[in-house]
């Protein structure tokens, strides 16, 4: 089996998915709500949880009310009023309001 190191492509072992220098020099980070992984350099702190967690946990801390207003939108499909409201809700910006839509879109799947 020829297993490749996510970081530079190199060959890494089996049981690793960086290579030794790589892994040297990075370390797998995983987030502690959904497990996804990805790769810090040693040294950086890494953050409890992944962006789309993050959002998903900001959304859950709002008053009922503007959940409600938030989840109506997008069960109505209306992702760019989605995107301006929650700018005006949460103080998002356009970037993070596209994630928000995401993070609603799969909840509400």
């Amino acid at each position: 089996m020829n297993v490749r190191c996510q970081k530079c492509g190199q060959p890494a072992p089996l049981n690793f998915p960086l290579c030794d220098p790589c892994s040297r020099a990075n370390t797998i980070w995983h987030c502690a709500h959904c497990g996804v992984q990805a790769i810090y350099p040693v040294g950086d702190v890494c953050p409890a949880l992944c962006c789309l967690c993050e959002m998903g946990d900001r959304f859950d801390r709002l008053a009922a009310s503007e959940q409600e207003r938030l989840l109506a939108l997008a069960r109505a499909g209306h992702s760019i009023n989605l995107v301006i409201a929650a700018r005006a809700i949460m103080g998002l910006t356009i970037g993070e309001g596209k994630m928000l839509v995401a993070v609603l879109q799969d909840r509400l799947a």
